[in-house]
């Protein structure tokens, strides 16, 4: 808080008497604080209207109209409420100075006056006053602030904007200026404005010619890298650099963007503050600062991941069409040499075709899992949600997966279903799941084991279990499993996979609003789970999950 003098305060006494008025105006003017007077009560209202008194000395007892009764008229408007009240009575009634602390009084004073009683006591509610105003405009600026720090802005340009016009409001300066720091030049750094406006408080309006700041006043603050103020610009600090600016007043800080300086936020006006600027003031300013260098890098950030964004839209379509359509039709001239149909091959190189045809299918299993799994990030895929059946969806699951697991030995198992039983989603992208799920159960078990898949649901939600017996997954990696190309190392396979399956699993269920994971125990098996919700159901299904 600020330095105050008696001078920055005016004092309203009022009192019939016109030697009282003489004694305690004496005794303030002495003291150096402004004085103004009024001889009855309702000069006294008169006074106050016009004046605007930090304070007001109230004789008690009055004809016409009352001490109580003036004190009475001031607390009931709003404009005048704040202002405190001390009585001066010649009463030691209590009834009278309780009266007088019921109706809004601060303090008393009694006559014959004390001057250093009644000097104390103005000082110290003077103070009380300038704390609370103080603290009640912190708290008003703080609110600001955080206004500023939270919301949402279109563009850079919107986030200046906001920020000058509020740290105009908030510092009471007619101008704030946003300036870039574009490197060296000649003596010092290049300092060149992004924002520049003229924000009075009275009208919100720049002044037509009104050019108060200039870039070359951040200058200093770059070179000190820190926060600069000057409340009273002398007329030489004017005509000389970096202060060359009509400006009576200065305040500005470095915006600093990754450690480091990215420009500067400065406020100024064309008068001098009859005080420096103050703690909180600087406070202010600096958080202002903080706030301006995050949304600066945010928006850095936001344009790196668009032009990343950009980069990989432009991969995936060179993948879908310069690569996944001659992989195609490279797999389907191998598989055709491989029937034998256009000669007959040696077993070494029937061997060696059969080895080239499955990579080619691994190959375009992973461009098209890339491109699905991308489809489904940037929800570029439109799901079809409607009431499916789950029983049926699990039946065509397994119908689809039995020839694999004929192959490999291995039992595909479903314990009874509801028939009734229906979720909300769409079953083409649900069945992609319950396939890819079984298809990791089948790449991990060994012969003459068993899959067990089950369903069950309440009032909120399905759950689907998708068990194996194979070789399990140690628990730091059952939540690693579901990212992009992530397998574990210690379950050995014959049949390779994309890396894909699992995070394209999570993609789906979370995009119906769903749960997925793993429950595992090392040389037990797996139980994969999911929950979705029922056809009207607002949260999937909780107790099962972990």
């Amino acid at each position: 808080m600020a330095v105050q003098h008696p001078a920055d305060f005016l004092i309203l006494v009022v009192d019939d008497l016109s030697y009282n008025i003489k004694v305690v105006g004496k005794i303030l003017d002495h003291a150096g604080y402004r004085v103004t007077v009024a001889n009855n009560g309702e000069e006294a209202i008169a006074r106050v209207k016009q004046a605007k008194p930090d304070l007001i000395l109230l004789d008690l007892m009055m004809p016409k109209m009352s001490g109580l009764q003036v004190c009475q008229v001031l607390k009931a408007n709003p404009a005048w409420a704040e202002i405190p009240v001390i009585f001066l009575t010649a009463s030691h009634a209590k009834e009278d100075i309780i009266a007088a602390f019921e109706i809004g009084a601060v303090d008393y004073v009694t006559k014959p006056f004390i001057q250093a009683e009644i000097l104390a006591r103005i000082a110290n509610h003077l103070h009380l006053q300038v704390a609370q105003a103080s603290l009640k405009a912190q708290n008003c600026n703080l609110k600001i602030l955080h206004h500023l720090d939270t919301q949402s802005y279109a563009s850079v340009a919107d986030i200046f904007q906001a920020y000058l016009e509020s740290g105009c409001k908030m510092l009471r300066l007619q101008s704030g200026m946003v300036c870039r720091l574009e490197g060296t030049a000649g003596d010092g750094p290049d300092i060149r404005p992004m924002v520049v406006e003229a924000c009075h408080p009275s009208t919100n309006e720049p002044q037509e010619g009104d050019q108060i700041l200039s870039p070359c006043l951040g200058q200093t603050v770059v070179q000190f890298a820190k926060t600069i103020a000057a409340h009273q610009l002398t007329p030489e600090q004017k005509q000389q650099s970096p202060w060359r600016s009509p400006m009576g007043s200065y305040l500005g800080t470095p915006i600093f963007v990754k450690r480091e300086i990215y420009g500067v936020l400065c406020f100024g006006d064309l008068h001098r503050r009859p005080m420096s600027f103050n703690a909180h003031e600087l406070d202010i300013v600096e958080l202002m600062a903080q706030g301006l260098g995050k949304f600066i890098a945010g928006h850095a950030l936001e344009q790196e991941r668009q032009a990343l964004a950009a980069r990989k839209d432009e991969l995936l379509a060179i993948a879908s069409h310069e690569l996944r359509t001659p992989l195609t039709s490279i797999n389907a001239a191998i598989k055709l040499i491989g029937t034998g149909k256009v000669g007959e091959l040696a077993p070494r190189g029937q061997q060696l075709i059969e080895i080239i045809a499955n990579n080619t299918d691994r190959l375009i299993r992973l461009i098209n899992n890339l491109l699905n799994l991308e489809r489904l990030e940037s929800r570029k895929l439109t799901l079809n949600k409607k009431a499916c059946n789950v029983k049926t969806l699990i039946n065509q699951a397994l119908a689809l997966m039995q020839p694999m697991a004929q192959e490999q030995k291995i039992t595909l198992r479903n314990n009874p279903i509801d028939p009734d039983l229906t979720l909300w989603a769409d079953a083409d992208q649900i069945l992609q799941v319950l396939t890819n799920l079984i298809n990791n159960g089948l790449k991990f078990s060994p012969p003459h084991s068993e899959i067990l898949i089950t369903a069950e649901g309440d009032q909120r939600g399905i759950l689907v279990a998708i068990a194996d017996q194979g070789p399990g997954i140690p628990g730091e990696d059952c939540d690693r499993i579901f990212e992009r190309f992530q397998q574990v190392n210690s379950c050995q396979s014959s049949h390779q996979g994309t890396g894909l399956g699992l995070a394209i699993c999570r993609e789906i269920v979370k995009q119906h609003h769903g749960n997925i994971w793993v429950e595992s125990t090392v040389g037990q098996g797996s139980c994969f789970m999911i929950t979705l919700p029922k056809p009207m159901a607002a949260t999937p299904i909780l107790d099962k999950m972990p």
